[in-house]
C-alpha cells in the first residue's frame, strides 16, 4: 500500500459522508473506529491493490455503515429490501445462511458486499476494472472487520443527531424532503459513491464552460444540471430514483413511504401563466398544454411580483409532493411578449406499430433481427442499398466513419439499434467477426462501460446466449466457471450497478 500522505482519519473526513449539522457526540467514537478499521484493512489488504487515501475512504464509509446500523437510520436496510423485491434475496452476493443472518446486526456478508461496492468504485471504476466480488482479500478484510464490529455492537452509541435529521416527522417539509434527497444521493456512504463520478463530471463540464457564462448564468446551469440528476436518474447499487432508495428507507412508516413513493418530476420546460392567486399560479404546458398549479410559496418574493398573469412565460422544473407541484430550482421569466407564445396540443398517444425499417432489415438479412458489419463502409451501404435511407451526410451516421466491428438490431415497434466496435465479442454462427481472445478479455465490458451495448440489444444477446465469453477474471484458488457464474447468477444487478440510467434505455 503506498503510504504518502497522513495516515490518520480526522473529523473532517467523517464529516464528508455526513450531511451539515451540528457535531454529535458520537462523531468523536466513530472517528476512532475509522482509524481502527483503516490499521484492520492494513494489515490484511495486499499491499498493492490500493493507496492509502483509498483505504481511509474505505474505513470511513464501513464506520459510516455501523453508525447506520447501531442508529437504525435505514440506510443499508433500504438496499436489502429493495434488493430482496427485486431478485428475492438480500444480497446478490456473497451467499447468505439465512440461520446466521440477523437483520439489524453485523453480518459478515453485509461487509463484504460493502468492501466490494466501495473497492469498486473508489478504485476500480478509477482503474477501469471490474473488481471481482470473490477476491480471498475482500472476505479476510471483511472477516477482520466483522470481528471488530461485533465486538464493539453492544456498547457503540446511537448518533442522535442523523436520527433526528432523518426523523419520519421531517417529512410533512418539502425543504427537508428535497435536502435529505440531496445528502443521501451525493454523498451518504452508499450512494455518494455511486453518483460520485457523475457529480464530478458535471463539475468538469462547469469548468470547461464557466468562460462562456455569468457567475450567476453558470450557477443557474449548474443547479439545475444537478438537480436534474438528482431527481430525474436513477443512482446507487439498484439504480433506482432518490425518491425509490427513500422509499425504501421509510417502509415501517407508511404514510412517509406512501409519500416518497409519489414523487414525480416534470423536467425544465416553459409554461404560459394563466392566473396567480395568493396561494398558486395556474400554469399551461408550452409542449403539451398541460395546465398545473404550482405554490406561490416557492417562488422568490421578488420573483412572484414579476411573474404576471396573462403575460409571463416562465422556464422552470417542477416536482409534485404531498399532492402539491412546487418550482424547483432557477426560474426564467419571459415578460416581454405582448401575447403568449403558441401552445402545442398534446399530441394523440397512437398505437404501437411496426417501424419502417423492421421489414426491409429482416428481408435483406435472411429474416435475421441481428446483423454484423465489418466497416463504415458496409454499414453505410446497408444503410442505403437494403433500408433505403437517403444517400447524404445528414442519414448515413457520418459520426460513425472512424469505427467498425458494427452490430446492427432491429425490433418491431423502435427500428434500428447500431453498436459500434462490439462485433468481436458477440458468438454468433452468423457473425463472421468473432474473436475468442478478444471476447474472454473484453465481453465484460459490455456491462461495465454504460452506452457501450445499449440495454435491448444487450438483452437479446443475453436470449440466446450470444456473449459466453462474458465473465469475472477467476481469482486465486477460484475455477473460470465460478467466474463466469458468479455474471450469470446476477447479470441484472451488474447491469443496473454500472449502467445506471443506461439500463433504463436513457
Amino acid at each position: 500500500m503506498k503510504q504518502a500522505g497522513n495516515k490518520t482519519i480526522y473529523l473532517k473526513d467523517w464529516m464528508n459522508v455526513h450531511p451539515e449539522i451540528k457535531q454529535s457526540n458520537s462523531d468523536l467514537y466513530y472517528i476512532q473506529l475509522s482509524n481502527r478499521i483503516l490499521k484492520t484493512i492494513e494489515a490484511t489488504l495486499p499491499t498493492e491493490l490500493f493507496d492509502l487515501e483509498e483505504a481511509k475512504e474505505i474505513s470511513v464509509h464501513v464506520a459510516a455503515w455501523f453508525e447506520d446500523i447501531i442508529s437504525e437510520l435505514h440506510i443499508w436496510e433500504s438496499f436489502t429490501k429493495s434488493c430482496q423485491a427485486l431478485y428475492g434475496k438480500r444480497l446478490p452476493f456473497p451467499a447468505i445462511d439465512d440461520a446466521n443472518y440477523f437483520e439489524g446486526e453485523v453480518n459478515q456478508a453485509d461487509i463484504e458486499f460493502l468492501i466490494w461496492h466501495l473497492l469498486q468504485r473508489f478504485h476500480g471504476n478509477e482503474n477501469d476494472i471490474m473488481i471481482n466480488p470473490q477476491d480471498p482479500s475482500i472476505a479476510l478484510m471483511a472477516g477482520e472487520i466483522t470481528k471488530l464490529l461485533e465486538e464493539e455492537y453492544e456498547t457503540a452509541p446511537e448518533s442522535k443527531t442523523m436520527q433526528e435529521y432523518l426523523n419520519p416527522k421531517m417529512y410533512d417539509d418539502y425543504y427537508t424532503f428535497t435536502r435529505n434527497a440531496e445528502w443521501l444521493y451525493f454523498f451518504s456512504y452508499l450512494h455518494g459513491p455511486s453518483n460520485e463520478e457523475r457529480l464530478n463530471g458535471l463539475y468538469e463540464e462547469m469548468n470547461e464552460i464557466k468562460d462562456q457564462y455569468t457567475k450567476e448564468e453558470l450557477a443557474r446551469i449548474f443547479y439545475d444540471a444537478r438537480n436534474q440528476m438528482l431527481f430525474c436518474s436513477h443512482g446507487g447499487p439498484l439504480a433506482l430514483t432518490v425518491s425509490e432508495w427513500m422509499a425504501a428507507m421509510y417502509e415501517a412508516t407508511p404514510w412517509v413511504k406512501e409519500l416518497l413513493g409519489g414523487v414525480s418530476v416534470r423536467q425544465r420546460a416553459w409554461y404560459f401563466v394563466e392566473e396567480k392567486t395568493p396561494t398558486h399560479l395556474t400554469l399551461v404546458a408550452k409542449e403539451g398544454g398541460e395546465t398545473i398549479k404550482a405554490l406561490c410559496k416557492s417562488v422568490a418574493a421578488e420573483t412572484l411580483k414579476s411573474i404576471l398573469p396573462g403575460m409571463s412565460n416562465i422556464s422552470v422544473t417542477a416536482v409534485r409532493y404531498h399532492d402539491e407541484w412546487w418550482f424547483n430550482g432557477s426560474i426564467l421569466l419571459d415578460n416581454k411578449q405582448e401575447h403568449p407564445a403558441e401552445i402545442k396540443p398534446a399530441a394523440d398517444e397512437a398505437p404501437a406499430i411496426e417501424h419502417k425499417d423492421y421489414a426491409s432489415f429482416l428481408t435483406a438479412n435472411n429474416s435475421n433481427d441481428l446483423a454484423y458489419l465489418g466497416s463504415y463502409d458496409a454499414l453505410k451501404s446497408f444503410l442505403v442499398d437494403s433500408l433505403g435511407w437517403a444517400d447524404n451526410e445528414d442519414e448515413t451516421l457520418p459520426t460513425l466513419k472512424e469505427n467498425e466491428n458494427f452490430v446492427l438490431y432491429v425490433n418491431k415497434e423502435k427500428g434500428l439499434l447500431i453498436a459500434p466496435d462490439i462485433c468481436t465479442l458477440v458468438k454468433d454462427p452468423a457473425n463472421p467477426y468473432y474473436n475468442a481472445e478478444e471476447a474472454a478479455e473484453e465481453a465484460m465490458m459490455l456491462y461495465f462501460v454504460p452506452g457501450l451495448c445499449p440495454i435491448d440489444l444487450l438483452r437479446r444477446l443475453e436470449r440466446d446466449n450470444l456473449i459466453p465469453d462474458a465473465a469475472f477474471q477467476p481469482v486465486e484458488n477460484a475455477s473460470k466457471e465460478e467466474a463466469k457464474a458468479l455474471l450469470d447468477d446476477n447479470k441484472d444487478f451488474f447491469a443496473r450497478y454500472f449502467l445506471t440510467d443506461y439500463y433504463f434505455g436513457e
